[in-house]
């Protein structure tokens, strides 16, 4: 399986934002937040998918009521044997137009409200790249160029275009949920079975 799913996806960065949801909620927890699920007809267009670890901690419960207490809460449900769970959200309606910039990957086109939910509910561990990507910074754009040893064009948008086989809960998704799960999940007896006599 890829390592493809352990980083952030765009979804995450740049619409997951929109739900006001206070990063330190979701860290440690929420995997990712997709735009659909495959195997779901419902919620087709204008939802995020957050998708999160249901490992029941002390913190649990006090995470479940702050997200589903979000006013854009839809709905929820359990995959992969419930080892996790998926929250489903409305795009709350003043950002139904940043939504519609986003599908068509153009970050650039963000007003300035949607820009500062970006920034103020950034999941990502260093958030100055996304003024560069909102502005098509020179910097940004020089660097890029460098990188890919081609010029990039002025109106260029600086960040790549979302691909749905990672902003969408799919098949292989859940394959690779599955397989982390038995790789991460060892059995071994409690001390108290060994001082046992």
């Amino acid at each position: 399986m890829s390592l493809k799913y352990k980083e952030l996806n765009e979804v995450s960065i740049f619409v997951l934002p929109f739900l006001a949801i206070e990063p330190g909620i979701l860290k440690g927890r929420v995997l990712n937040a997709y735009l659909g699920d495959d195997k779901v007809d419902a919620y087709k267009e204008g939802h995020i998918f957050l998708l999160h670890s249901n490992y029941q901690d002390r913190h649990f419960k006090l995470f479940e009521e702050i997200v589903e207490s979000n006013d854009n809460f839809v709905n929820c449900y359990d995959i992969v044997d419930s080892f996790y769970g998926v929250k489903v959200y409305k795009i709350p309606d003043d950002f139904k137009d940043a939504y519609e910039s986003f599908l068509k990957s153009k970050y650039s086109e963000y007003c300035m409200a949607s820009r500062g939910m970006c920034f103020r509910y950034n999941l990502l561990p260093e958030s100055r790249i996304l003024h560069h990507v909102f502005n098509k910074s020179e910097e940004l754009r020089n660097k890029k160029s460098e990188y890919l040893g081609v010029d990039l064009p002025v109106e260029a948008e600086l960040w790549s275009t979302w691909d749905k086989s990672l902003n969408y809960i799919t098949d292989d998704l859940l394959e690779f949920l599955r397989s982390s799960l038995k790789k991460s999940i060892r059995l071994s007896p409690s001390n108290k079975f060994y001082d046992e006599t």
